[in-house]
């Protein structure tokens, strides 16, 4: 199961958003399969067919003082992100951050 920040799931490197767009990159973590997204990771949106940048996080929780990306936060382009449990995403995606 994905861990949850205020009930909302932290959103991965390969998760997509409303439009069908795919977060393209993440902050790499040690025992993590997937990137954690931070704001102004890339996100590519095929309804504007450009590639923007994460603009919402958590305040809560941070990655190198950045704020971690969760399930609903917003793109540049106004596109909202959606988690995608993978198989990968089994695995405690906040063991590498404590």
């Amino acid at each position: 199961m994905r861990s949850t920040v205020n009930g909302r799931k932290i959103i991965l490197k390969s998760d997509t958003t409303n439009t069908g767009g795919m977060v393209l990159t993440g902050s790499s973590l040690a025992k993590q399969i997937q990137g954690v997204a931070c704001v102004s990771e890339s996100v590519y949106c095929p309804l504007c067919k450009t590639t923007g940048a994460i603009v919402e996080g958590d305040g809560l929780m941070k990655i190198n003082g950045i704020p971690v990306a969760l399930e609903g936060h917003k793109v540049a382009c106004a596109c909202v992100l959606a988690a995608v449990d993978q198989a990968s995403s089994k695995k405690s995606i906040l063991s590498g951050l404590l």
